[in-house]
Formats: C-alpha cells, structure tokens, sequence
C-alpha cells in the first residue's frame, strides 16, 4: 500500500497488529481510529464521477459491444494525461491494461491509438492467461498481480475479460463470484488504484452482468456500453455508482485506421474510439421501445409512477449524492415495489430485466436520478436543462 494511503493505520505499540502481517510488511488489520477518520481528506478520483483510487467497477455489454475499444480508449487517454475524457475531469496516472482474451489484436489496437493520439509512456499491458480467483500464495496470480502494478503505480488497472481471468471459475456460483470480487477489492486496496474489470453481458440484451449478481452488487460502479450496429454509435451509460451520480457517460463512434499492409498485400486496420458528446435522453437501449411506445416505455411510465409513490410517502432528504431538497428512497425499495406492482406472477427473469429497461429509459432520459444506492424523481426543469 502506498504511504500516502490516507486510511493506513497506526500500529498500536505491542499490539496484536504488530504480530500479524502480510508477507509484504503490511498489518493485516487497519484499525482506524476518530482521528484517522475526521482527518480523511476528501474521496479523490482519477475520472471524476467514474474512476476513483482504490475502487472497483466494471464495463459491462453485450459481444462485439465495443467495450474492450471503450476500456482501451479511456486508459490510454488517462495514461496521457488529457484534461478530460468522454467530458469528465481526469487526473493523469500510469495504466496497466491486462487483456486475456483476444491477445493477438493488442498490438494492433496500441499501434491505432498511438497513431490517432500520439506516444504514451505511461501505458503498460500484461497479454497472457492469469488468474485473479484463487488467492493463495502458492495458488493464482493475485500476488504477483499486485507486485507489477505497484512496481509501476500504476492509478488504473483494467482487466480483459472478468471471465478469463478467474480461470475456469463459476460465474453463476456465489463462492466463485464472491471470492472473485473480494480479490478486485484486495487488489485495488493494496495497490491504490483504481481496478475496473469488462465484463459480458446477459445473451438476451448485454445490458445486465452476466452471472451471480455477487460480483456488480460488490462494484462502486458498473458503466454498460451499448451499440447499434445500424446507426454505428454506441452510448456509455453509468447504471450504478455508489458515491457518484449514475446516469450518461457519453455517446461514441468507431474510426477506422489503417495500420499498412500484410505481408499478402492485405490491408492491416484497427479501431479506434471517436467520442460524441453527452447521450441524448432517446439514445440508450432499447431504442425500439422508447421510439415506437414498447413494452420498455409502458414499464418505465409503471416505475415512474411507483417511484413518484415512494418519494412522496416514504421519501427522506440530506443523502450524499442526492441534489439538496429532493426526497429519495432506497433503490432497492423501488425495486421491489416495481415487482409486486407493475409484474405480480412473473418470474424472476422477466421481472429482472423489466426492471432493467425501465429504469434505464428513466434515468437516461432524466426522469429519474440515481445514486448511492437512493433514486428520486427529477423535477421537469432539472431534465430539461440536463437534456440540453
């Protein structure tokens, strides 16, 4: 851990602290104190409202969604130390993009962001198997993981994909996924950074994270990428933050770069990201039922109304996070009231993914406001300055 880690502890003289340590020196308990705790500075952040030190999140979507681009994108423009990435403020810090799957086009895509944005120093790529599930010493590659990124701070690790680096792991299992999540968190407390893992989506849309909910319920955000292959555009939408506000994160395009030929003669390109400004409120997925009335529009209308419900019986104000004055709930009290209301006798599936849909067209389109685990109702002025 770094020794400007604002929670480091002090060891207690004779202590049972003193005794039990990690192989590495550091206590193994971090007894915090008041003092410690009033003189925390403020929570920092690497993408302001997305990436902060020492936290986990993940990029989900669905296949050929472009994520992988996005995660790359976003690193490498870190990496730099641009100002500001997809609108947002960002500090700059070494990245460290781990990729397991589909090793072979790295290169290429490294060698495309170096041609569209220039040299970069400051980003490094481990390209082989690993695995992050088993975390013993003498088992996995948690240990070593945590060696390499301290030996170049690295402040961002990305991991290519979830499901490659727990290594034959059960992503449906509680205990894989758990044990998996609790090692993204060892790893983002021992090194200081931030560690964001992409993840598949669900089959059926790509919009939820695929396997046992363990893994996103443990994450301080989780951002989904959405693409339409008929338009060629793509929106970043930030579904949970824990201590940030969810909601937009911006809307993208590709750009083809061409890298040279093959030693056939064959045209050598890549991809890169091309970002596009904030989401308009009609962009997020699923467009079909936002633009012809859908079932996803019907089901957002029901959650409106029973959020409205909530807020105005239930609702309590003075949450971080929640603009002042309004009244919010528990999300998960919205939740549940959307599956005794609005889907009495669905299974759990449906309701789950209805739920998804229609709180996603909500709060993209500025009805609704997301965060710290609250939802509340966005007054109409407030959605439409937003939707500008």
């Amino acid at each position: 851990m770094r020794d400007d880690n604002p929670w480091k502890p002090h060891i207690i003289a004779g202590g049972k602290a003193q005794e039990q340590r990690t192989k590495d020196g550091e206590p193994k308990i971090r007894l915090l104190g008041m003092a410690d705790l009033l003189a925390a500075p403020p929570r920092d952040y690497i993408l302001k409202g997305w990436f902060a030190p020492g936290e986990t999140s993940l990029i989900v979507g669905a296949k050929n969604a472009r994520k992988s681009f996005i995660a790359l994108h976003t690193g490498y423009a870190i990496a730099q130390g641009r100002p500001r990435v997809w609108g947002r403020r960002c500090k700059q810090t070494a990245v460290l993009y781990v990729i397991c799957e589909g090793i072979g086009g790295l290169s290429q895509r490294v060698k495309a962001l170096h041609q569209k944005f220039g040299d970069c120093a400051s980003f490094y790529a481990i390209a082989q198997p690993l695995d992050l599930l088993r975390s013993s010493w003498e088992e996995g590659d948690l240990h070593d993981m945590i060696a390499e990124a301290k030996g170049i701070e690295a402040g961002v690790i990305f991991l290519d994909t979830v499901s490659r680096v727990m290594q034959g792991g059960n992503e449906n299992a509680p205990e894989d996924m758990g044990a998996f999540a609790g090692n993204l968190a060892e790893l983002a407390a021992r090194t200081g950074a931030h560690v964001c893992g992409i993840h598949h989506g669900t089959k059926a849309e790509g919009t939820s994270s695929r396997g046992h909910s363990s893994l996103p319920n443990a994450m301080e955000a989780v951002a989904t990428v959405l693409w339409d292959d008929e338009t060629g555009t793509g929106d970043i939408v930030l579904d949970f933050a824990r201590d940030d506000i969810a909601g937009p994160i911006g809307g993208f395009r590709t750009e083809t770069i061409e890298l040279g030929v093959d030693p056939d003669g064959d045209r050598i390109t890549s991809l890169v990201i091309e970002e596009t400004g904030s989401v308009p409120p009609r962009a997020s997925k699923p467009r079909q039922d936002r633009a012809k009335g859908g079932r996803g529009s019907s089901h957002a209308d029901r959650a409106l109304e029973i959020l409205a419900d909530l807020c105005a019986s239930e609702g309590r104000t003075g949450y971080a996070g929640v603009p002042d004055g309004f009244a919010s709930v528990p999300q998960d009290w919205w939740r549940e009231r959307f599956y005794d209301r609005a889907m009495p006798g669905q299974d759990k599936d449906t309701k789950k993914h209805a739920y998804a849909r229609a709180t996603k067209l909500l709060i993209d389109g500025h009805k609704a406001g997301m965060a710290g685990g609250r939802v509340w109702i966005v007054r109409p002025e407030d959605s439409d300055a937003a939707a500008q």
